[in-house]
């Protein structure tokens, strides 16, 4: 199912589960790049995570190198500016975990 409308887009992501309505982004284009999609529900969990603005967050998150990898990297001195972004990294790599239960600690880099 395709879609060419911001509401559109809205019915199918809520038909998949997903919370609707989807964050809006200046640079976010939802309608053509579905990896902003992604960007923009990542944002958000990391809104729900740590306390950023919102558009922080979705800046420190970057395209892939590899676009069918789908892999995106997260600038964690972007994302707390003024933070040890090795003790962020820790911190974040836990957070995870607890917000998504089926990751075990093997899977994010914990052990």
């Amino acid at each position: 199912m395709t879609t060419l409308t911001a509401d559109g887009l809205e019915i199918l992501l809520d038909s998949l589960g997903l919370e609707v309505p989807i964050s809006h982004f200046p640079d976010a284009d939802v309608l053509n790049k579905p990896l902003d999609i992604g960007r923009s529900y990542l944002a958000d969990i990391f809104c729900s995570l740590i306390e950023c603005d919102q558009l922080v967050a979705y800046n420190s998150i970057q395209w892939p190198g590899d676009i069918y990898s789908g892999d995106f990297t997260i600038i964690l001195p972007k994302l707390v500016p003024g933070s040890d972004p090795n003790i962020l990294a820790f911190d974040l790599m836990k957070r995870v975990r607890d917000f998504f239960p089926i990751l075990g600690p093997s899977r994010i880099g914990l052990s």
